[in-house]
């Protein structure tokens, strides 16, 4: 892209999205790495924006303040001068999409829509709710509260994320995969889904390309076919899932990639003494919910 004077010019009011998701220190693996945050304000204030501000939402009803101090952000913003922007704090409008799709209408935080350039700070993770979240996902911590989050976490999530993503109209991402989690990602009960050196850092204009050189990565099969939302992402022309119609740049990617496990919602028959009954449930919401719980009950015995 030419450099970061590619992405900001002077002037502009940018706006970093990053990844708390709930207040965890940075070696849990799936927020945002303070190094990676820090090289990135260094970067956008060399080019002189008029303003860096850092918007999050995080999950669960949390307050993202203090997520934010927990996490390290807080203190890399006062040491840059970057300006916190917890999304609990803002003004938000409606954003339509005037299509009949699901999850068409919904809020948008106001410092999103006013910035001259949006930049996403994903954290590379497996997930049991979505099988994957990088450059799409985060958008979810672009929504006012819990009720939107949890609206839709059926399985027409992946609409939900490809909307969020449209209205964000990022201009760049770059993905922290210092660490990475695998299997049932972030909330997994077992510790070896939580990877501390995966130690890679990919990062482009294009949601849809990212996330499917992240498959890449992660050595999954046909990469930018295994993400529901990454499939509609590109058929809603987001951008690209076809790795032929991708430049890379830097490592290869038979150097630098490992095979990451994938998630497993399988409810029935893996837990001793547990008997599970099924109905009309859905992948996205019931049973990763239930998945989880039932793995933290194993582990613990």
């Amino acid at each position: 892209m030419g450099g970061m004077a590619g992405i900001v010019r002077k002037g502009d009011k940018v706006l970093i999205k990053i990844n708390t998701v709930i207040p965890v220190p940075a070696n849990g693996g799936f927020t945002t790495d303070p190094r990676m945050f820090e090289a990135l304000i260094e970067l956008v204030q060399e080019q002189q924006p008029s303003r860096i501000q850092v918007g999050e939402r995080c999950a669960m009803g949390g307050d993202t303040r203090n997520a934010m101090e927990v996490c390290g952000i807080a203190a890399v913003a006062q040491r840059t001068g970057a300006e916190l922007c917890p999304f609990d704090d803002v003004p938000f409008d409606m954003y339509k999409i005037d299509r009949p799709v699901s999850f068409n209408e919904f809020p948008v935080p106001r410092p999103m829509r006013e910035a001259d350039v949006y930049i996403g700070l994903p954290k590379m993770k497996v997930h049991v709710h979505t099988v994957f979240t990088g450059a799409m996902k985060l958008q979810f911590g672009n929504l006012p509260d819990y009720d939107w989050m949890v609206r839709c976490h059926r399985d027409d999530i992946f609409q939900k994320i490809v909307n969020l993503t449209r209205a964000a109209n990022p201009k760049w991402f770059v993905m922290d995969s210092l660490y990475a989690c695998q299997g049932n990602g972030p909330f997994s009960a077992y510790r070896d889904d939580l990877i501390k050196d995966f130690n890679t850092i990919c990062g482009g204009p294009d949601p849809v390309a990212v996330d499917t050189v992240c498959e890449a990565l992660m050595d999954w099969d046909e990469p930018g076919t295994n993400v529901p939302s990454t499939v509609l992402g590109a058929a809603e022309g987001l951008g690209t899932n076809q790795m032929d119609e991708i430049e890379l740049l830097g490592a290869p990617l038979d150097q630098v990639k490992r095979r990451l496990r994938r998630q497993n919602t399988v409810l029935q028959g893996p837990f001793p003494n547990v008997k599970v009954v099924m109905g009309s449930t859905c992948e996205a919401g019931c049973k990763a919910i239930v998945r989880m719980q039932l793995d933290q009950a194993k582990e613990n015995g």
